[in-house]
């Protein structure tokens, strides 16, 4: 409709088709389709399910193929922070078109924990001199975002950062 000036889709692209990208790329007011990565393919099956990095990846290629825009999420936490670095070159070599790193926000009763002060520091370090390298480059096509990452300065409870997903976002 009229209303809608551009939209974007967040996914975890494991049931992402050429069929599904193929209608997705009639959407002319579609602005990219972000796609979860929380490391490399044992981390991320880890975290996520077995097979899922593989599936993911394969979204990103059928997105690539038909030249709809492609986003990469990265969300740290205190077992995947050292896997920023390998992904950020992964994405790039793929290419996608952005990437971003967003922390880990507990949710509930699970077993991930938050970064801690190092921790965050190293991200903050990575995110910071890739991003700088990646725009220094002519031929690297990825964007690398660190302003998403610094909102992981504080704690949620201190600036009462939380994840909005089903709440001012659509899911």
């Amino acid at each position: 409709t009229n209303l809608v000036v551009s939209f974007s889709i967040l996914t975890n692209g494991t049931l992402l088709t050429e069929e599904i990208t193929e209608r997705l790329s009639k959407y002319k007011k579609l602005s990219f389709v972000q796609i979860s990565l929380d490391g490399t393919k044992e981390v991320h099956d880890k975290i996520r399910g077995e097979g899922t990095f593989d599936r993911a990846v394969n979204g990103l290629k059928l997105l690539n193929k038909l030249n709809i825009k492609s986003m990469v999420a990265f969300t740290f936490h205190h077992d995947n922070y050292k896997e920023i670095k390998p992904i950020i070159k992964f994405c790039e070599k793929l290419p996608v078109d952005r990437f971003w790193a967003d922390r880990y926000i507990p949710e509930g009763d699970d077993n991930l924990k938050i970064v801690d002060n190092t921790e965050f520091d190293y991200i903050r370090k990575v995110l910071v001199n890739e991003s700088n390298k990646a725009f220094l480059n002519p031929f690297c096509k990825t964007k690398i975002h660190a302003n998403r990452a610094m909102q992981g300065i504080y704690s949620h409870s201190q600036c009462g950062y939380k994840c909005n997903a089903g709440l001012s976002l659509l899911v």
